[in-house]
């Protein structure tokens, strides 16, 4: 709301200049009849109007006009007698104080005072307008300063710190400004402790800073762990990511895979696992919500089978890159329990649910401080750069991605599910990751066939065929964005 100031020894004159204030829109106005009484109340409050009817009774009002012209945003209007009219306005007229000359004409000092008002908005206008310049030109040095930092340490050209800067705004969901801001992260080292960073992950998974271990995509840790725990007879459950068995053929540990089996929809049999696991194995690794049948192992379940293990010296590592896609994610984790059990590591990234391939952050979590000891004394220095560490805590802490992501991803995944239960050429199986598992049910129509289908209309899934411990023929898809789902539905309709 507008607000004026009348400053009149004369009550005749306060009255005088608050009627011609309101013809102007300004309903809201104070009066005071001296100079010190307008210095405190502008101390309290924001005038958009100042009118001061000179001489005051303890001040003439040119210095008073002239303090609230450098120190406020008021429009200021100076009343004087004419026969000084002309020396008191060379003395304030430089300060942006208007004056006018008494005899008052009504209309005159009407027309100043909407003149003053009209000049005020300009003037706050053209104020905004250059502080909002002041900050976009400060924004370009900071970007400028920035694509210097990433050619100087990267070797980058221009064209390319310009692309870099954009891809990571982009992909991080933050301004070019906040990523430049942080640009110079590379020209000094992370943290080794990434204390930051584990806080974070900390809060996000809600287990002791101490338990977790960043690294270089889960990839790093995978190899890490594998190594460290040297194990001689290693069970995995299967079909699965074939990263686990390169790194195990480097170990020198046999391999051997339990199945999950189809007719089970690839739901786990506990107790079946126990029983095989008996036959003198160290290692068992897991995929839970599994890659690439998207069962899962509910967290009561995977209690049992790691107690079970414990009891064997079986040490258990478990990746839950798609965890975050799961209805519950409380249900399946495994995280909580690495409380319970020391012969447990959780395996985490960002590359599926944040998208965030590139980034190649991974975290692994275990309430073995022994173990995760060795692990970091094997570890590279600084494997996960300082970008990297900067870009983990923007994502974990980015709560409306999160949900966003989970309310898309399990909304689309039910209606692909109850759309899928009604074509018969398929099976469809019940998913916990964001991607579902069909068998082809049709005779003489095979993975290629329906992979082909597909790509003849711009949508890429997944045949199954290379995947071990998957007999049959299979094909996965990731849950996409509406339309294209749709667009999915009507290809797999018409095989």
């Amino acid at each position: 709301m507008s607000c004026a100031l009348i400053v009149s020894t004369s009550e005749k004159g306060k009255s005088f200049f608050a009627d011609l204030i309101k013809t102007v829109g300004i309903s809201n106005i104070v009066t005071v009849g001296n100079g010190s009484e307008a210095r405190r109340i502008l101390n309290r409050t924001e005038f958009d109007l100042v009118v001061i009817n000179a001489p005051l009774s303890d001040e003439f009002g040119h210095e008073l006009s002239i303090s609230i012209s450098k120190n406020y945003n008021a429009g200021v209007l100076l009343v004087v007698k004419n026969d000084i009219a002309d020396a008191i306005s060379s003395k304030v007229e430089d300060y942006g104080v208007f004056v006018i000359e008494k005899p008052l004409n009504r209309q005159f000092v009407y027309k100043s005072i909407k003149y003053i008002c009209i000049s005020r908005k300009k003037y706050l206008g053209l104020q905004s307008e250059n502080e909002r310049l002041k900050v976009k030109i400060s924004e370009i040095r900071l970007i400028d300063r920035a694509k210097c930092i990433l050619i100087e340490y990267l070797n980058m050209s221009e064209p390319q710190a310009h692309r870099y800067i954009e891809k990571q705004a982009m992909d991080l969901r933050v301004t070019k400004k906040e990523i430049a801001e942080n640009v110079d992260l590379f020209s000094s080292y992370p943290d080794r402790d990434y204390v930051s960073l584990r806080n974070t992950i900390s809060e996000y998974c809600r287990i002791p800073a101490e338990f977790i271990l960043p690294g270089n995509g889960s990839s790093e840790l995978i190899s890490l762990l594998i190594q460290e725990r040297a194990p001689k007879h290693t069970l995995i459950l299967g079909p699965t990511y074939s990263e686990y068995s390169r790194e195990l053929s480097f170990s020198g540990s046999t391999q051997e895979y339990y199945h999950l089996r189809e007719e089970r929809n690839f739901t786990l049999d506990v107790e079946d696992l126990c029983k095989t696991l008996e036959n003198g194995y160290d290692f068992l690794i897991l995929c839970n919500p599994n890659n690439p049948t998207s069962s899962a192992i509910m967290q009561e379940d995977l209690r049992k089978l790691i107690a079970f293990c414990a009891d064997k010296d079986i040490f258990v590592m478990i990746d839950e890159t798609y965890v975050e896609f799961a209805p519950d994610v409380e249900e399946i984790t495994a995280i909580p329990l690495t409380r319970e059990f020391t012969n447990l590591m959780v395996l985490r990234g960002v590359s599926k649910f944040y998208a965030a391939p590139g980034m190649r952050l991974g975290y692994g979590i275990t309430g073995n401080m022994e173990f995760l000891s060795k692990m970091r004394e094997k570890q590279t220095p600084w494997s996960l750069n300082s970008l990297g560490a900067f870009a983990g805590e923007l994502m974990l802490r980015d709560h409306d991605y999160i949900q966003e992501t989970r309310d898309l991803i399990l909304d689309e995944r039910d209606r692909m599910e109850q759309e899928l239960q009604n074509i018969p050429t398929f099976k469809v199986y019940p998913a916990y990751a964001n991607f579902i598992l069909l068998k082809i049910r049709r005779d003489g129509l095979t993975s290629a066939d329906v992979f082909e289908a597909c790509i003849k209309k711009g949508l890429m899934i997944r045949d199954c065929s290379s995947f071990q411990c998957l007999d049959g023929e299979f094909v996965r898809f990731c849950i996409m964005m509406h339309d294209d789902n749709t667009k999915l539905l009507n290809v797999l309709k018409q095989l």
